[in-house]
């Protein structure tokens, strides 16, 4: 009896490990061959400093635009009653963060989806870590879409042609790399 638990478990966890594997693979494959950005968390550095800089207001509702497995809308969550929505559209990241959600009881909404496609209008605030070209290409969804006051935040990358209402530097070595500064948009 005890051989037959034991053999159920090594096969359970060898169908969590490929299926995880083939995640992982679908990534590389996304990244390598169609250009997708590649699943990057962002450092606490940025949170840190984002919720030193914002008062989030009770009750809002804030969308994070390529969330990953959402780590910056569960940070948010410790800090205050709010409605947190995360879009990502790729499955490594996606199921690692329902995984974290569930484990964590967290209510964090982390939905399979392309934010490119969804109505923001709703959002009182836009966190993104996402590459100049996108959020290029989602300027004018945010002016026709975000209700007036509506405050765009932006690990990295800046908005082409936008001044920010406020640009934090993190990092002032240009060749610090990634998460070095961040920018903040009002609508």
């Amino acid at each position: 009896m005890l051989q037959i638990i034991i053999s159920s478990v090594y096969i359970g966890l060898l169908i969590v490990f490929i299926f995880f594997a083939f995640l992982l693979l679908n990534e590389a494959y996304l990244v390598i061959f169609k250009n997708k950005p590649p699943f990057i968390r962002t450092r606490q550095k940025v949170f840190d400093r984002i919720f030193k800089e914002i008062n989030f207001k009770e009750g809002a509702t804030i969308i994070e635009l390529g969330c990953g497995d959402g780590n910056f809308l569960r940070q948010l969550e410790k800090n205050g009653q709010y409605d947190l929505i995360g879009y990502e559209n790729t499955l490594y990241p996606y199921f690692i963060g329902r995984f974290i959600n569930f484990v964590n009881k967290s209510r964090v909404n982390i939905i399979l989806k392309n934010f490119y496609q969804q109505d923001l209008s709703q959002a009182d605030y836009i966190f993104c870590y996402l590459l100049a070209d996108d959020l290029n290409q989602l300027a004018l969804k945010f002016k026709k879409e975000l209700k007036p006051g509506a405050i765009i935040i932006s690990n990295t990358f800046a908005i082409k042609d936008w001044t920010p209402e406020q640009k934090i530097v993190l990092d002032p070595d240009p060749y610090a790399g990634l998460n070095r500064q961040i920018f903040i948009y009002k609508i």
